[in-house]
């Protein structure tokens, strides 16, 4: 899995994967068993799980994104940007899928 963000503080933070102890309010106690470390700070996600996942910087706009993609997601990503720029990104977005994605999208 990839993880990508144009803002160094944001992908060093989902690196870290620590979230408040408020969180102990909203995910289930299996769950937090299961995914997270509980420490002084809060609730850290599992080394193994963190290690999953490349976190990146990169910009979709200036980058392409990777190719054979099962998933994209943008989340809040195209909320921000003008709609002639979501025009030019769907079809960046199309391509970076695998052709099994794509078929998925017509």
């Amino acid at each position: 899995m990839y993880s990508t963000d144009i803002d160094p503080d944001t992908i060093a933070m989902g690196r870290a994967g620590l979230y408040p102890p408020k969180i102990a309010q909203e995910v289930s106690p299996e769950r937090l068993r299961r995914f997270f470390v509980n420490e002084d700070r809060g609730y850290r996600v599992r080394k193994e799980i963190r290690e999953m996942v490349v976190f990146a910087l990169q910009s979709v706009i200036k980058d392409p994104p990777f190719a054979r993609l099962d998933l994209l997601s943008c989340r809040n990503l195209l909320i921000y940007l003008e709609p002639d720029l979501q025009d030019r990104l769907m079809p960046i977005f199309q391509y970076a899928l695998t052709f099994e994605s794509r078929e998925l999208t017509h």
